[in-house]
Parts: C-alpha cells; structure tokens; sequence
C-alpha cells in the first residue's frame, strides 16, 4: 500500500465472506482492509515517533518548544496503542488456545474503548489482582470484551453515563474467571432478554449496529465452556456476567522492571531492513544516536546479498514484517540458514499475527510497531547479552 485509495475486488471466492451473511461479511472485508491501513499508519507514526525523539536530543530547544514537542510525544505513543488494539480487534481468529492474561487483554483494550465512547461516557474499571488465567485465543476475548463494551456504549444513546468493567476470580473458589460489563443506560425490559443474544436482534433500531454483538459474545463464551448472563431493568442500566474456566495452577506474574547495564562496548554493527524509505532514514539516525553502526537496505533481497558477503561483520538484525517480494520472515529464514545464532529482531504491525511463524524460525524477539527507541535499544542490548554469554 502507498497511502492511495484502493479497489478490493469482490467474488464468490473471495475466502473473507464464504459462508457469511450479507453484514457479517462486509464486516469480515472491512477488518481484512483496516489491516492493510494500520500497516501505513503505523509507519507514518514511526516517522513522526522517530524524528520527536531526534528533535528532543537537540540541546537548544527552548522551554515552550520542548513543552510542544513533549505533547507531540505523547501524542504519538497514544496513537501507537489504539493503533496496537484495532490491529488486534481487526484480524481473524488465530485458534490457538492460551492460557491467556484477562487482565493484560483489558488493559491492552481500554484505551480502544474510551477512543469509541463520546466523551460524556466515564469509561471506568476494576481489575482484581487474582485474575486467573483463561484458556482461549486471546482474540477471542479481545472480541468478547469489545463487543459487551460496544453494547454498553449503544445504550447510553449518547447521553452522559458511565461503563464499568470488572474482571475477578469467581467467589465461589471454584478457579474461574468472571468478567462484568455494566452501564447506567436505559436497562432492559424483562420481556426481550431472552433474545438479546439471537443473531440480528436489537432493541435499538437508530443504531449502525448489526445486532451481532451479543451474538457472537454468546457463541465464543460457549466455544470455550463458559457461560453469559445479564441482568438488567428498564431505567436500571445493564450488567452483563462472562464466567469462563480458569486454568489451575497458572499464574501470570507481573514484569518486573528492566534493569539495563550501560557500559562501554564496542559499536554493535546492525543490519536494518525496511520498505519505506522515510522509516528507514529515521531508523539509521536513531540507531546511530543509541551508539551503533547501521547498514541500511529498502530492499530486502539487497540485504539479503548484503549479508552473504559480510555476515561476519554483523551483529544483528533488524527486518520489517510486511515487505513485497521477500518478507521478513522469509529474509530471517535464509538469513538464520546460513548463520543459524545471529540474533533477529521482527518488527510488525501485530504481535500476534507474527509470533507463531516468528516461533517457529527461532527469531529471538518480535516487537509492534512504531517501536519507541528505548524499548528497541533494550532489546538489542538484551540479545547481544545473550549471545555474549551463550
């Protein structure tokens, strides 16, 4: 994709919409395309990330400058995770059971539901620090947890309320995990409960909702052996309960801080590939300013004859995901074929959709883009650690 507006043709064939109704398939195509358009944004953020982080290092910035460009920032790493939770809302089903972290999902989803709700909706939660863990795809939960939020959202009908979501172990001690979603909206009357969550029903007809929501929470929350309910009454407001079974014995612990030695070492010297010329550029300077020695290549089966020739020189690689021709994971297949220890690092638009096949060729770190320069010398630094003490 080049920023320009594109045609998706559309047939029988196409695999996004056999099987699907009307609706559902039009959503299934505009995921597919939303995808494709979170891939350019991500770069235009890493170049507006990356050249902020530059313009910070200059010494001569005044005070309301660096006031602005503080704010700038900011303002790009909050882009970065609503970026981050479409991208994981939008993509198909992995079907790769967890066990996954409840409370990681909702916090990784909040920010995407505040940016859906009007700004006169408090969207709040309550997070217990006991949250056992689920065994499920975690997009599952991701679509369970959006589309009950999504619905509470709809049913304060753009008046000023609040959204609250809950997540705690079950009190009866039996090990599961129980996730609430409420809102202070109108409630339901007790006569239609029982068809909230047939496909196509909703008690709101000036709505663009399809009336799948509920819907499909209702199939997901069964397909892992769970259960949801509602209770609700007309000017109560709405509580919806998801209980699924926890997975015994596991414990996700939080991360600790990391500690990173800085000493003097001598310049690591990296290969770095991309497509986009601009992030590029901007990637040369970072690394550059972090203290290592960069060779650059927009095209990866450049970089590939690069490598070949001068592999004993490099100590590192860095490779986009999505490249035309030869992607990244095809490039670190023939890069670890001929020097199967060289440490490799991903860099894609979805974690999740690149770590099983990042996996699988033993790449040692997958990181989502725009990478912010801290985090991506903390991983370079990480990884040469290793190699140095393997």
């Amino acid at each position: 994709m080049n920023g320009d507006f594109f045609a998706v043709p559309l047939s029988q064939g196409d695999v996004p919409c056999q099987g699907l109704a009307p609706a559902e398939a039009q959503l299934a195509i505009v995921g597919r395309c939303t995808l494709g358009i979170v891939h350019d944004l991500n770069n235009m953020l890493a170049v507006i990330q990356g050249q902020g982080e530059l313009i910070a290092q200059t010494e001569s910035l005044g005070i309301k400058a660096s006031r602005m460009l503080r704010d700038l920032l900011a303002a790009s790493r909050r882009a970065r995770e609503l970026s981050r939770s479409v991208t994981r809302y939008s993509k198909p089903l992995i079907g790769t059971p967890g066990p996954v972290d409840p409370a990681r999902v909702i916090r990784d989803d909040l920010p995407l539901i505040r940016a859906a709700a009007p700004t006169v909706v408090d969207v709040r939660h309550q997070i217990a620090a006991n949250c056992p863990a689920v065994k499920m795809d975690a997009v599952q939960l991701h679509r369970i947890l959006m589309n009950l939020c999504l619905n509470a959202i709809d049913a304060l009908a753009g008046r000023a309320g609040y959204v609250l979501v809950e997540a705690e172990a079950a009190e009866d001690g039996s090990g599961d995990f129980v996730l609430r979603v409420s809102d202070s909206g109108g409630g339901i009357d007790a006569s239609v409960q029982h068809d909230i969550f047939k496909p196509f029903f909703s008690t709101r007809s000036n709505t663009c909702r399809t009336g799948v929501g509920l819907s499909n929470v209702s199939e997901l929350v069964q397909s892992c052996a769970g259960s949801v309910s509602v209770e609700s009454a007309p000017g109560c407001g709405a509580t919806f309960t998801v209980r699924l079974p926890g997975v015994p014995g596991h414990v996700f612990e939080q991360p600790a801080a990391a500690v990173t030695e800085q000493t003097e070492a001598a310049p690591t010297h990296i290969l770095y590939v991309d497509d986009e010329p601009t992030v590029t550029r901007i990637q040369r300077a970072t690394l550059r300013s972090l203290g290592h020695r960069v060779a650059c290549f927009t095209d990866p089966t450049a970089a590939e004859q690069h490598f070949r020739l001068y592999s004993d020189a490099i100590d590192l690689v860095i490779t986009d995901a999505c490249m035309p021709g030869l992607d990244g994971l095809e490039l670190s297949r023939r890069i670890k074929a001929h020097r199967p220890h060289m440490p490799v690092i991903l860099l894609t638009g979805s974690h999740e959709a690149a770590a099983e096949g990042a996996a699988s060729l033993n790449i040692e770190e997958v990181l989502v883009k725009p990478v912010a320069p801290e985090e991506l010398d903390d991983s370079i630094r990480k990884l040469l650690a290793a190699v140095a003490t393997a």
